[in-house]
């Protein structure tokens, strides 16, 4: 079977701003929140003083660089948001393309360890 990843969003459309948001959620990832007003407007929190505003929010959800837990407020980078970084990385530090490639594999296979972490702690029974 082969198996090919399509990236959703182009990641040369990532801004520096959205590289150090994508940045400080790797940071800390496993305190990153999806937070929802009664308004809808959504919110990223990572940690106690740090957070993304809603409409930065609302582009990194949008772009599909960041993936969501159903029914959770979790949050995490996905494959296309790891690999927007690495592209970022690329054009600012003149990067050959193979090692671009290496940089998309450890991205995707970052990703993927990340959202089978996050969804496996949901899958489990809570205590009665």
């Amino acid at each position: 079977m082969v198996r090919t990843l399509d990236v959703v969003v182009t990641p040369r459309t990532l801004t520096t701003r959205q590289f150090l948001d994508l940045e400080l959620i790797d940071h800390r990832e496993d305190r990153a929140r999806v937070e929802v007003d009664k308004n809808g407007a959504a919110t990223i929190s990572a940690g106690e003083i740090w957070s993304i505003p809603p409409a930065a929010a609302r582009l990194l959800l949008d772009r599909g660089w960041l993936s969501r837990t159903p029914h959770a407020n979790d949050v995490w980078i996905s494959a296309a948001g790891r690999m927007a970084p690495a592209w970022h990385w690329h054009r600012e530090q003149n990067l050959p393309a193979r090692l671009l490639k290496g940089l998309y594999l450890d991205a995707a296979l970052t990703a993927a360890d990340t959202a089978h972490r996050r969804l496996e702690h949901h899958a489990r029974p809570r205590p009665a």
